[in-house]
């Protein structure tokens, strides 16, 4: 399993999956491949970049979008897309991040067509907010086809089982 790190998360991607850890950049702020940030244009004045990790069964562009919802179109019947997003660690205590722990392992009967942000037919996916160490993050899992949601899920679960949160590396988050 190959192993990525960076901004204290690590994640072990099983065969078949690709993955990366990102921040986007600030304000100002120009990304190099050293610091893991993603490519792209930076965030607004006063707006905070915050990681983000995608694994996915399919090859992701590299300036894809946060959410990667430019790239959901290319998802087969058996494919997978996992988005684990930060936000600001203020959010860590508030009422929708309250749960503890990255939600895992996922059932099949979890997901659903209207849990997409970008609805395409036959997709199906699963949004989950939560708290770890201190951190406020969003769970967001796309299936290529709900469908085959039960032979799909287990490959999402390997994923899930392979991330791992650590104290934030942000000097200023």
């Amino acid at each position: 399993m190959p192993q990525l790190q960076a901004h204290g998360l690590t994640l072990h991607t099983p065969g078949g999956w690709e993955g990366r850890i990102f921040r986007r950049p600030q304000f100002g702020q120009v990304a190099s491949d050293a610091s893991g940030d993603a490519p792209g244009q930076p965030a607004p004045p006063g707006e905070q970049t915050f990681p983000v990790m995608h694994a996915a069964t399919i090859a992701l562009p590299a300036n894809v979008a946060d959410y990667a919802s430019d790239a959901v179109t290319d998802l087969g019947a058996n494919d997978a897309l996992v988005v684990l997003k930060e936000f600001a660690p203020s959010e860590a205590t508030t009422p929708l991040f309250a749960s503890s722990g990255l939600p895992q392992p996922l059932e099949p009967d979890v997901f659903n067509p209207d849990m997409l942000q970008r609805r395409l037919v036959g997709q199906a996916g699963v949004q989950r907010f939560f708290n770890e160490g201190g951190r406020a993050f969003c769970l967001y899992v796309v299936l290529g086809g709900y469908a085959n949601r039960q032979g799909v899920v287990p490959g999402v679960n390997k994923v899930l089982a392979g991330i791992q949160i650590g104290p934030s590396t942000l000097a200023n988050p």
